[in-house]
């Protein structure tokens, strides 16, 4: 299983083929894997995400009972704990300029958007509304971010004056991690009761919605991911299922 990113010419990802949930990096094409992380199996890392300069991976993962976020050398070695364990801090997406890191976190009694220095420190609180996964705009000064993981529509805050809502034509997301920034717009796969997902693009200098392509009939919706360019899009698939019978001799 995995949870991909797409960071310039290579893919970081998480896949549990060690027999534990850890992190890995790969050419764009899949070759070269390489795991970089080697937590076991009660940490459990999730959302990894490339600095701008591909230097970095930053992610989260269980630590003392509680979600947090940690950073990591792009070519390996110990993780870096940068949030606190006395609360949970989840999905960590980094600033354009690499000076900060947005995540979602409890400590307010529920979830909300904040940010951090991407070198660890204090945090200040961003949304007041409720957030839970959310991207810089390219010019740094909006924050895009689904408002909770129950109630996954896309809203905005603007980080000069404050002020939050939802984004306007309206994004009703199938799962609160189900999107993606691009340097102009917002790929995402919207709720939908029907079998097949369809994967759709925001053009945000429009304002305008429009269809991009029907996914396959077995794929996640949990999970999809855009280079900032928008040219290459990332998304989970389920590509084999398996069950057992279990017979129960002598149950009456």
């Amino acid at each position: 299983m995995g949870r991909d990113f797409s960071g310039g010419n290579k893919i970081v990802l998480v896949s549990d083929r060690s027999g534990s949930q850890e992190i890995y990096i790969s050419a764009a094409d899949g070759s070269n894997l390489l795991q970089i992380t080697h937590f076991g199996v009660a940490h459990a890392p999730e959302s990894p995400r490339w600095s701008p300069d591909g230097q970095q991976i930053v992610f989260d993962a269980v630590d003392q009972g509680h979600t947090t976020i940690f950073a990591l050398q792009a070519d390996g070695g110990t993780p870096r704990r940068l949030s606190d364990s006395s609360t949970d801090h989840v999905n960590p997406t980094w600033s354009r300029d690499g000076q900060w890191l947005y995540f979602a976190s409890s400590r307010s009694g529920q979830w909300q958007m904040w940010k951090m220095p991407s070198s660890g420190g204090a945090a200040v609180q961003l949304t007041h509304q409720g957030g839970f996964v959310g991207y810089e705009s390219a010019d740094g000064k909006r924050l895009y971010y689904a408002k909770t993981a129950s109630e996954p529509d896309i809203w905005v805050l603007n980080l000069e004056d404050d002020t939050e809502g939802p984004v306007s034509p309206s994004v009703h997301l199938d799962q609160s991690t189900a999107w993606s920034m691009t340097d102009h717009g917002i790929l995402f796969i919207p709720k939908s009761s029907g079998s097949h997902a369809g994967l759709r693009y925001l053009d945000l200098a429009k304002g305008r919605i429009s269809d991009l392509t029907v996914l396959p009939e077995q794929f996640w919706r949990a999970w999809v991911s855009s280079s900032r360019n928008g040219r290459i899009a990332l998304y989970e698939r389920i590509d084999s299922r398996t069950s057992n019978v279990v017979v129960v001799d002598h149950f009456r």
